[in-house]
């Protein structure tokens, strides 16, 4: 039933599709392995569909970090390849770069039975970000090269050259402390590594308690600016980091949970 409503235009689908995501991968703790023909055909009504939001594509992250973490076949693996493929190239804007790097980065983390097909990706994201170098700023040349690094890939000489737009960041954030909760520590560790790259001055802590420990207080009520990755978080701890949160400072909230996503929030 589920494959015959993925190939239905997305008018008719697109109020059906969050319930259908809700109930089969959001409310699980963990991805279910004999659920992984059910992300297939919810991760196809993202790429089927005329109009693809913001979350639309937060949503699609999820489901292949989801479909990567259980495992797949090399015609499988493939398969997906193609699907962000087209997806990518249908929705590259600077606005949908960090989104991309975040796909980019779900597929380095976990084992490839293509190699080769998970580097079209990486590929395909560079040459991306190459056709509008001039709106790129350092938060984008810097995670580019955490990408290059990732796919063992040489950085594109093009882009090497620092934007002189980065250059607005630098007092805003420069002294400042800056604290990051996330439960994906791989994300939380490399955007701390960027931002003291960026600005060395500045202060970064990462936390991923599960609870309201004093450790996380102190950090929510001290922090000059707070990011929250809801996308990857516990409830009691965000309950913790709203009631100690001064009215006054930012909380983020970065519409993905990958190092890309959490980074572009702070530099935002």
């Amino acid at each position: 039933l589920l494959g015959n409503i993925a190939t239905m235009p997305m008018a008719n689908t697109g109020i059906l599709f969050p319930e259908l995501f809700r109930a089969f991968l959001a409310e699980h703790e963990h991805p279910s392995p004999a659920l992984k023909s059910v992300y297939t055909i919810l991760l196809t009504m993202i790429v089927l569909a005329e109009a693809v939001s913001e979350g639309d594509l937060e949503l699609g992250t999820q489901l292949v970090e989801a479909l990567v973490s259980i495992g797949l076949s090399d015609s499988d693996y493939r398969t997906l390849t193609q699907d962000l493929l087209e997806l990518m190239d249908r929705q590259s804007a600077v606005s949908t770069l960090p989104w991309a790097l975040d796909i980019a980065e779900i597929l380095a983390v976990y084992p490839s039975p293509d190699p080769e097909a998970r580097l079209r990706v990486a590929v395909a994201v560079l040459q991306s970000a190459r056709s509008y170098g001039h709106r790129l700023d350092s938060g984008h040349i810097h995670l580019l090269r955490a990408l290059c690094r990732d796919y063992d890939t040489a950085f594109p000489e093009d882009l090497a050259e620092m934007p002189a737009a980065a250059t607005q960041q630098v007092d805003r954030l420069s002294g400042r402390h800056v604290g990051i909760y996330t439960l994906t520590d791989q994300a939380g560790s490399r955007v701390a590594a960027l931002l003291t790259e960026l600005f060395p001055s500045v202060r970064v802590d990462v936390n991923n308690d599960h609870v309201c420990t004093p450790r996380l207080a102190a950090l929510a009520k001290n922090a000059d600016v707070f990011v929250f990755a809801s996308r990857s978080s516990k409830h009691q701890a965000y309950y913790c980091v709203k009631s100690h949160r001064g009215s006054d400072r930012p909380l983020l909230h970065p519409l993905g949970k990958g190092s890309a996503s959490i980074l572009r929030a702070v530099l935002g």
